[in-house]
């Protein structure tokens, strides 16, 4: 963003903070960045981005942003330095953690699916859980470690849910076809349909597509509890679960309550425009 308002000669400001880069600061390979045919690292990437923006004539300053007013303008920010900055226009781009619900139990016993690092773990997860089976020779121990579950029919659950399938059909099968055979794939979500945010046709083309891949979908189903191996549904019943992938959704960063911003529950509160209100 600071590197477009840059070109289009508007003088931003780009306050960092004092962790600035995000997830990409502790990513050793990058492998999805256009431009690129190998992998690249997270923080050089970041160098360029920064110097990029410099480059563009963005000032950077690093600081902690406690308190906005946007009462009127210009709207008025004050720093953990104790410095006051000032500005027509203000971006807030802090990002996003994952959404619980308040529900401690899903916090303990499941998998966040919002960063480079999660998806990482993730997978060393599903390697160790194949491996942990592979152990034993009768099935009931070995099936014991070859469920998973993805909690959230929306564009992350099906992805992931999706590429767990692949993944099963591909590299596992090859290393073990008994054990990849009797592994498990849920995909759960709470309303009628997988995306609901898209079309009724292509909800029902997604959901025969992940089920031709082996993946079983149950909608209307609520998750009111996870505890160790199992996921127990408002309804009463439950399925066992060695691994669960939370993609339910994700909230505003927690310091967004400490900066007297108007929220909607835990979102900035904004007009159709994205101007907070």
């Amino acid at each position: 963003t600071a590197i477009y308002a840059a070109r289009a000669m508007l003088g931003p400001v780009l306050i960092s903070g004092f962790e600035p880069g995000g997830q990409l600061m502790i990513t050793t390979d990058v492998e999805n960045y256009p431009g690129f045919k190998d992998a690249i690292q997270g923080p050089w990437l970041m160098e360029q981005m920064k110097a990029q923006a410099e480059h563009m004539g963005t000032r950077m300053i690093s600081d902690h942003i406690t308190k906005v007013e946007l009462t009127k303008r210009p709207f008025t920010l004050f720093g953990d330095s104790g410095t006051v900055y000032t500005c027509d226009a203000l971006i807030i781009a802090t990002g996003a953690t994952t959404n619980y619900r308040g529900n401690k139990s899903l916090e303990a016993h499941t998998m966040a699916m919002k960063t480079i690092t999660d998806a990482i773990a993730i997978r060393n997860q599903i390697i160790r859980n194949m491996e942990n089976a592979l152990l034993y020779d009768d099935m009931e121990n070995m099936n014991s470690f070859l469920d998973f579950v993805v909690v959230g029919g929306g564009p992350t659950g099906v992805e992931m849910s999706g590429a767990l399938a692949e993944l099963v059909r591909g590299p596992l099968q090859s290393d073990n076809f008994n054990a990849a055979r009797h592994i498990d794939i849920y995909l759960i979500e709470a309303g009628p349909r997988l995306l609901p945010m898209f079309d009724d046709d292509l909800s029902e083309r997604t959901k025969r597509d992940l089920e031709s891949l082996g993946v079983k979908v149950l909608l209307n189903t609520q998750v009111k509890e996870v505890k160790h191996r199992a996921i127990h549904f408002a309804d009463g019943t439950s399925i066992p679960a060695e691994l669960t992938v939370w993609a339910a959704g994700v909230k505003g960063v927690p310091e967004l309550k400490d900066l007297n911003l108007p929220l909607a529950g835990n979102r900035i509160k904004t007009d159709p425009r994205s101007e907070e209100r």
